[in-house]
């Protein structure tokens, strides 16, 4: 019997962390050309009835060409369990409509690795951020200590500032799925 291999650096955080996957989910409706607006209007106003803390639309648009073409494309981050009962009212939508769904399609990106690597860079910034401030609070040494100890300080609150914001990006991405619907017409 083989040992157990060593616990993963940081004290096993990988290991219960749990995956965290941002999904991407695509849709396309082919339907008759004087159903397209009002399926993607349908579609938009029902995110925006859940209220952004469920739903938010990122983009919309309903295009003609001519008088014998219709497009359009709605884009959305949503709360998975919402998302999953609203792609299924895309679905029966598009058929009440007199049309279908021609594609739907599913990706996820793994962010668990970036999300754990950067909450650990973080921590050690912070950190580094109050013995700096330790430092400086003392303001012994010389004036070009001092100058060089808040420099350091405000590059190290800039790199604190910019991991948050990357960090939230990510956990914003895992914690709601992205929606792309595009609509188009039948051809005559």
């Amino acid at each position: 019997m083989s040992p157990a291999p060593p616990p993963a650096p940081g004290g096993g955080e990988v290991a219960n962390a749990g995956v965290m996957l941002a999904y991407s989910y695509q849709m396309s409706i082919e339907a008759p050309k004087t159903a397209i607006a009002p399926l993607a209007a349908a579609h938009e106003a029902a995110c925006k009835a859940a209220g952004p803390s469920v739903c938010q639309v990122l983009g919309s648009s309903v295009n003609s060409y001519g008088e014998d073409q219709v497009s359009g494309y709605l884009s959305l981050r949503a709360e998975p369990k919402w998302l999953e009962a609203f792609r299924g009212g895309v679905t029966s939508d598009a058929e009440k409509s007199g049309g279908e769904v021609t594609a739907n399609t599913v990706s996820a990106e793994d962010l668990t690795q970036f999300i754990i690597d950067t909450s650990s860079r973080l921590e050690a910034k912070k950190a580094l951020r109050e013995r700096i401030r330790a430092l400086l609070e003392t303001r012994e040494g010389t004036l070009n200590d001092v100058l060089a100890a808040e420099r350091a300080f405000a590059e190290v609150q800039g790199e604190i500032d910019s991991m948050t914001a990357s960090l939230e990006a990510a956990k914003a991405r895992v914690a709601m799925s992205l929606l792309t619907v595009s609509y188009q017409s039948d051809p005559e």
